[in-house]
């Protein structure tokens, strides 16, 4: 599902609320929904609108062209460690901290120059 496959790490409210936007604008987006917490998980999918689940970040995201991150800036450089040398080629990851300084030094140590941010 690579071409155009959307996963969304951090199932809390703004990442449920990504996954109503995309799918109203988008509905035929195929969007992974991806959260180490599995009752966000169960309670995103009673939404109906995620295509798959997954408590793993790294298959979660390892076909996605875009990666959205809600989670805390704190979570960032593990999140990075870890989904890193999965991602494809060109896949795009975006992360919604609201402090960029930090969390943009730790995007150009732990993700590969394959990928943009």
């Amino acid at each position: 599902m690579a071409n155009g496959q959307i996963t969304i790490i951090g199932m809390d409210q703004v990442g449920v609320s990504l996954v109503l936007a995309i799918k109203r604008q988008r509905p035929a987006a195929f969007i992974v929904g991806a959260d180490t917490r599995v009752h966000l998980l169960r309670d995103a999918m009673k939404t109906g609108q995620l295509d798959r689940n997954d408590t793993n970040l790294v298959v979660a995201c390892r076909e996605a062209s875009l990666i959205i991150i809600t989670l805390p800036a704190s979570k960032l450089r593990d999140i990075f460690s870890e989904i890193g040398p999965q991602l494809l080629e060109g896949a795009v990851v975006i992360d919604l901290a609201p402090v960029k300084s930090e969390v943009l030094k730790i995007a150009e140590e732990a993700l590969p120059k394959t990928v943009h941010h």
